[in-house]
């Protein structure tokens, strides 16, 4: 479990205090070994968080009087939002189009953006968690690694949050805290329409979903089998693969393929397509025969597969997260704020238009994805 270190809950304590009005603008702070028993640390590191509050304009010290709270207008202006932690698994497709929204918002001349790569893995996530904080970091924007209705995620984070302004996107956990993510329900809803459409009604539909139960993939497939069963009166059937092994989860698909051949296909990753059409091939089966919609933060292995695909807002995504992060380091202890933004679905090009576009050399290389992802857009509801 996460603890902060003494100096940063001894500062994160006086801000919020502070901030929430318990110390008001122009009111003597109490001396400091007063203020030392209660925080609970050594006057040293009590002079510590004055004098950097003070040196960011939320205190005032006055040499053989005291320190004084100063003006919360002149604290607010003087102390902006300098700096965002922001923790993501490793090499995920969506970081930099969520930090270019960031950037628009917070531009890079004015606010440090930190980023750290937890790997998928909850333990590397909560120690560069500290490792952000211990370095001054302001404010933390997570992509967590832990289910969403984790237990010790919920404490890990609430902890956090006495600490800093946090905002948690796409995968988070339950626990009251502020989100900014795509509407996984709603796109997937979309997904269910347009296969029902593409198909002509009624038939056998599958959901892939990797064996992970962060919160996005929970929403995809409860969106998308909810829409079913109202189109249907049946849910789809889901193929569940293991998390990382490639071949077991060709394996498991060309198994599933053997018992029955599914209408319509809805996949929760883009990085599932390759393995499908793999398993596809191996029980000679066409690829014409099913159809296809996956969810996709960069499009290019959407587009060379020539499937349909819903492209996630990550720039307004990390633009809204921007904004959340401002609006709580300038008003704490406001409401939780959630923001959902919808994914547009783009359908595969026609035959003819796909192989105008390969042969521009306009199609985008699914080895170098980042710099393949386009603007995304998406309207924000609460």
């Amino acid at each position: 479990m996460f603890r902060a270190s003494k100096s940063i809950v001894a500062k994160a304590t006086l801000l919020r205090s502070i901030r929430q009005g318990t110390f008001r603008a122009g009111e003597k702070l109490p001396p400091e070994r007063e203020l030392c028993r209660t925080l609970g640390v050594s006057r040293v590191l009590t002079g510590n968080a004055l004098r950097e509050l003070a040196e960011e304009g939320w205190l005032e010290r006055r040499v053989g009087d005291g320190t004084y709270v100063a003006d919360a207008s002149h604290a607010r202006v003087a102390s902006p939002l300098q700096s965002v932690g922001i923790v993501f698994p490793d090499r995920h497709p969506a970081a930099q189009l969520v930090l270019d929204g960031l950037n628009e918002v917070l531009h890079a001349t004015t606010c440090d953006l930190r980023f750290q790569s937890s790997q998928g893995n909850v333990q590397e996530e909560m120690r560069f968690v500290r490792v952000l904080l211990d370095r001054g970091t302001q404010s933390l924007l997570v992509f967590t690694s832990f289910p969403f209705d984790s237990t010790e995620g919920a404490a890990f984070y609430r902890e956090i949050h006495a600490c800093a302004p946090l905002v948690m996107t796409d995968c988070f956990v339950e626990g009251g805290f502020s989100t900014v993510a795509t509407d996984n329900g709603r796109g997937s809803e979309i997904a269910a329409d347009y296969l029902w459409k593409t198909c002509g009604g009624p038939g056998t539909f599958w959901v892939i979903r990797k064996s992970s139960r962060v919160s996005a993939l929970e929403e995809r497939v409860r969106g998308f089998s909810q829409r079913m069963q109202s189109l249907a009166g049946n849910g789809p059937n889901i193929v569940e693969v293991p998390q990382d092994d490639l071949p077991e989860q060709k394996q498991v698909i060309a198994d599933a393929l053997r018992n029955e051949v599914p209408a319509g296909v809805f996949l929760t990753s883009e990085l599932q397509l390759p393995v499908l059409f793999e398993a596809l091939d191996s029980v000679g089966l066409s690829r014409q025969n099913v159809a296809v919609c996956c969810y996709d933060n960069f499009h290019s292995l959407a587009t060379l597969y020539g499937v349909a695909y819903l492209e996630q807002p990550c720039r307004a995504v990390g633009r809204e997260a921007a904004r959340c992060l401002q609006q709580q380091w300038q008003q704490p202890g406001e409401a939780v704020k959630h923001v959902r933004l919808v994914p547009l679905l783009v359908r595969p090009l026609a035959p003819s238009a796909a192989g105008q576009a390969t042969a521009a050399g306009k199609m985008p290389v699914a080895a170098n994805p980042i710099h393949a992802m386009a603007q995304s857009a998406g309207t924000p509801s609460t």
